[in-house]
């Protein structure tokens, strides 16, 4: 009878984690798209599942009431408003952040405290699911480099840095997107994390393995480049210079996931320390003569999770209804005219940006005394989900199968603003890539000042975007390439300009 009592009072936790983001369906997609599309959040598949797994786990937890507890609205309220303006605007990160703390902010409405307390970490670990973590692939490539750089000149081995890119007597290097550590160090916090909360009750147990699951593997990460180049430059550049290094990178990660695992171990809380250690809410529960849990408690928490969440999906379905009108019959701008250039066949062996479901692309390359460069413009007349010019689905090349590969990422500052500015390597071709986004009237080329643009254009009634790229190779030294792209943006400016806000005004009349 007491298990079957467990069993009942985990349905609003269950209710919750599974009707909510069925309801919310277009943010839900968002990350599933991104799970598919992208390696390093594959993981995001499983998350749902241990947490489920760890509600249960906590079946046998007594609860001391189940019903509703009014002050979870002091939270619940802002981050409705919250998710309701990063839906209107676009900015994906935001409205799934919002999904994840609606889950369990949902759960205290409807069940009350003593159940959201009780299943506090399974509801928090949910938030891994969110897709967040490409911010930190520029900085941690940098990392790996100084890291790789400086243990080969410790080893006496004479080496030419530039960039990402270095040379040694045996061969050249890059350190592209996928050594960057990024899906290694998500994949250990997620598993770090789930791994401390099993293994530990002390507070600070947990907190020092997690930081050793977030600082390991940036730093094995470092030891894993360098082994690499060194099994290179000793082979001849038999071994580890292709995509054997990538299997060579996992299996290294493994063991350093294994080893940590075991060392944590040594420290574990046995039986009995977990034992002696009871929970708050079990303190709280000894005081009561009874449970007060009954089937109608749980019947209107389920209830209310539910219609919550399909108040949720109407508040969803208004808000992306602009995304399901077809566009097929817009005007789509013409082809900018630049006077000064002449237009050349073909782009740069075969390279262009990746756009994703732009509603018109354009890609052309330019020359002039002998040098190319290549305009390539996403416009998208509205944005939406699957249909954004700000997104991480649009991308200079795909970081795991594409020939290019990003070997450096900054800024720089032209005769017009600042430009997004990358390398990217394919064999001994190098190109010098600019980028940035057009929201409304205005340039951006830092992607959460763009998304802040954005909100404000939409206030104001006005939904287009775009993303442009520059991209010309680097035949000389880069201080040519960037005068190059500078001169051609100057004179591209304006046709653009005029191209795009002609289709607008088409539109709209």
């Amino acid at each position: 009878m007491k298990e079957l009592k467990a069993r009942r009072e985990l349905w609003p936790i269950w209710t919750a984690c599974i009707v909510l983001p069925a309801a919310l369906y277009t943010i839900s997609a968002s990350m599933v798209r991104v799970w598919i599309s992208n390696e390093t959040f594959t993981h995001g598949f499983l998350i749902m599942p241990i947490a489920l797994w760890l509600v249960w786990l906590n079946r046998s937890q007594q609860i001391s009431k189940v019903g509703p507890d009014f002050r979870a609205l002091l939270f619940l309220v802002p981050v409705v408003g919250l998710w309701i303006i990063s839906e209107a605007v676009g900015v994906a990160a935001v409205a799934q952040l919002s999904l994840v703390a609606l889950i369990g902010l949902s759960v205290w409405l409807f069940a009350g405290s003593s159940v959201a307390k009780t299943h506090a970490f399974p509801l928090a670990y949910l938030f891994f699911m969110v897709p967040l973590g490409q911010a930190l692939i520029p900085p941690m490539m940098e990392f790996t480099a100084d890291f790789t750089v400086s243990a080969i000149i410790a080893s006496g081995i004479p080496i030419y840095r530039e960039g990402l890119t270095f040379s040694l007597p045996s061969g050249n290097w890059s350190v592209v997107e996928e050594c960057s550590g990024v899906r290694y160090l998500i994949a250990s916090a997620a598993l770090g994390t789930i791994y401390a909360h099993l293994t530990y009750r002390s507070l600070w147990k947990r907190a020092l393995f997690i930081l050793a699951a977030l600082t390991v593997p940036i730093l094995a990460n470092g030891l894993r480049a360098y082994g690499i180049v060194m099994l290179g430059h000793f082979s001849g550049m038999r071994l580890a210079a292709g995509v054997d290094h990538l299997l060579y990178g996992w299996i290294f990660f493994g063991v350093v996931i294994f080893l940590m695992f075991w060392v944590g171990g040594l420290w574990a809380d046995t039986t009995q320390d977990h034992g002696s250690q009871i929970s708050p809410v079990q303190k709280n529960a000894s005081r009561e003569p009874t449970t007060q849990v009954n089937n109608a408690n749980i019947v209107n928490a389920v209830a209310g999770i539910s219609i919550f969440a399909f108040v949720l999906l109407l508040i969803s379905l208004s808000l992306t209804s602009r995304g399901e009108a077809n566009y097929e019959g817009l005007s789509k701008p013409a082809a900018p005219q630049i006077a000064e250039y002449t237009k050349s066949q073909g782009a740069a062996k075969s390279w262009r940006p990746e756009f994703h479901n732009p509603d018109w692309q354009f890609q052309q390359s330019y020359v002039v005394k002998s040098s190319k460069v290549t305009l390539s413009v996403a416009w998208y007349v509205a944005q939406r989900d699957g249909a954004e010019a700000v997104s991480s689905l649009n991308r200079l090349t795909n970081p795991y199968t594409g020939q290019w590969k990003l070997t450096t990422d900054d800024w720089f500052k032209s005769s017009d603003g600042i430009f997004k500015e990358n390398e990217l390597r394919l064999e001994a071709q190098r190109l010098l890539v600019w980028s940035r986004y057009r929201v409304g009237p205005y340039y951006e080329s830092n992607p959460y000042l763009a998304k802040a643009w954005q909100a404000m254009a939409t206030l104001h009634g006005r939904h287009d975007a775009a993303m442009l790229v520059l991209a010309t190779p680097i035949d000389t030294d880069r201080a040519t390439a960037q005068a190059r792209l500078d001169d051609f943006w100057l004179s591209a400016i304006a046709p653009v300009n005029l191209a795009l806000d002609s289709a607008l005004e088409a539109n709209a009349q």
